[in-house]
């Protein structure tokens, strides 16, 4: 009857809730489920994880495109389960009448060692206040956030005490000198599993009244669609949560479980109202004459189609080291800079990476070498614009000169086309050098003078034609007179 309660509640409050705000982007109420493994901090120890899943519906009270932070109402339902086993010894006073002997004279550990255990199975019934930070999740697609809240807990705790008979267990054969996984062990393999007897306190209530704190870490996989990790911790006020109280306390803080969680949110209601905007009923006046007044229908207003023009640059091409432009485009017909996609080579470019002024749209990108294509994607309610543009990078044209060094020699190198007039003033000439011709000196028959020779100096490549001809290698010979 209670569950019936609180979610009466939550479906009463809702309605008033979403007449205070609307969206302005894709809706302000969340659909959440959730799977995930619980586990207690109690007198018991925590044996393992238990198996949880839920649902949450929340409602946007706070999440303008340019605000830092969203604030959140969020209702949730957890069914979860948490398993306790004690690996030491039970040396205190059993508080449970189902294993104490109150119940049933037959059930009875008070003079008997006993490892206490226990699995407790939760309903949770919570209203949680959330803080996000807005910022991250509109540029980035990432959400922190955290939450605080309150609601109620019914729990149903159970022991494993009793064999397959009806009989209490033997404990006494339990070694509890070999460690604690090996105790762990033996107590597993004497215990059958089968959680078979309530633990119930005639002065213990099994829904109580619990506080919640925890935080999340959500993804956006596409708009309407996220995925979050959750931690949740809550704090049931009783003492009872496993079934044993070891001592009196008004501590608020007893028995805790906490509940670590997948979720799957989607958005289920859209809308478009302006952000806090409120209902408003006018007064109606009854009309003074009999005659009908005229019904004026008010024509539907369509957004046109969104218009994109590229305004710089004026030019596609540049050399390389100069590739750094802006590109500055009108972009008509869209609301904000998310209503805008822009991509380069293929990767999409994260909003943070340019500006939108309406109508201004601003990007400074940095050319790779070779053609670079770009593409913006604007869209409306009514259709969606893409243009498509390219700039190239190219590096400067070298040229190969020939150039005179200071000792007089001549080297091959390359230089660029901005730097040829230079290199020209100082007497370098454009292509390779000429190779250098070896000379050697021959004693040359001059033709048509019989026996008249000269020494002359021949390039080494034009010897053999000198050497058919009777020219001989060396300076020509001069008799003295003296020999004649």
């Amino acid at each position: 009857m209670k569950k019936i309660y609180f979610l009466l509640l939550f479906i009463i409050i809702s309605p008033f809730l979403q007449a205070q705000y609307s969206s302005y982007d894709v809706g302000r109420w969340s659909l959440g489920l959730n799977v995930g493994g619980s586990f207690q901090q109690a007198d018991v120890s925590n044996d393992f994880f238990g198996l949880g899943y839920g649902a949450t519906l929340e409602y946007h009270l706070l999440r303008k495109s340019y605000s830092y932070f969203g604030v959140s109402l969020r209702g949730r339902y957890l069914n979860t389960r948490t398993y306790g086993q004690d690996y030491t010894l039970h040396s205190g006073l059993i508080s449970n009448d189902a294993i104490n002997g109150v119940n049933s004279p037959t059930i009875d550990y008070s003079n008997s060692p006993i490892f206490l255990n226990n699995r407790t199975l939760v309903n949770e019934f919570s209203l949680e206040l959330m803080l996000k930070w807005n910022k991250w999740y509109q540029e980035k697609g990432v959400l922190f956030y955290l939450y605080l809240g309150g609601g109620g807990t019914e729990f149903e705790t159970s022991t494993n005490q009793l064999d397959a008979f009806g009989n209490v267990y033997d404990y006494s054969v339990i070694n509890i000198n070999t460690g604690k996984s090996n105790t762990l062990s033996q107590i597993e393999t004497l215990n059958d599993g089968s959680y078979e007897s309530a633990l119930t306190n005639k002065d213990a209530k099994t829904f109580v009244f619990t506080p919640t704190v925890g935080l999340g870490l959500g993804f956006r996989v596409v708009p309407g669609f996220d995925i979050a990790l959750e931690h949740k911790i809550s704090v049931p006020q009783t003492d009872f949560y496993d079934g044993q109280m070891n001592a009196p306390t008004t501590s608020f803080i007893k028995d805790v479980y906490h509940y670590t969680s997948l979720g799957f949110i989607f958005t289920i209601v859209r809308n478009n109202f302006k952000e806090n905007s409120e209902t408003f009923t006018p007064t109606v006046i009854p009309s003074p004459t009999v005659t009908p007044t005229p019904i004026t229908t008010t024509p539907t207003y369509t957004l046109k189609k969104p218009e994109i023009t590229i305004l710089k640059p004026t030019i596609s091409s540049y050399n390389y080291p100069d590739c750094s432009i802006e590109i500055v485009a009108k972009i008509e017909q869209v609301v904000s800079k998310n209503d805008i996609e822009f991509f380069q080579n293929g990767q999409k470019v994260l909003p943070q990476y340019f500006t939108y002024n309406s109508p201004e749209f601003k990007a400074n990108v940095s050319l790779k070498e070779g053609i670079n294509t770009f593409k913006i994607t604007a869209k409306n309610t009514s259709a969606s614009t893409t243009k498509e543009f390219t700039f190239t990078c190219k590096d400067e044209n070298y040229i190969t000169i020939c150039h005179s060094k200071s000792n007089g020699q001549k080297e091959v190198i390359s230089i660029k086309s901005s730097e040829w007039e230079m290199h020209q003033a100082h007497g370098d000439t454009k292509g390779k050098c000429p190779e250098e011709k070896k000379m050697i000196t021959i004693c040359h028959n001059v033709p048509g003078q019989s026996g008249v020779t000269q020494t002359i100096d021949i390039p080494e490549s034009e010897w053999l034609i000198h050497k058919s001809h009777g020219d001989i290698m060396g300076k020509c010979y001069t008799v003295p007179k003296k020999q004649i």
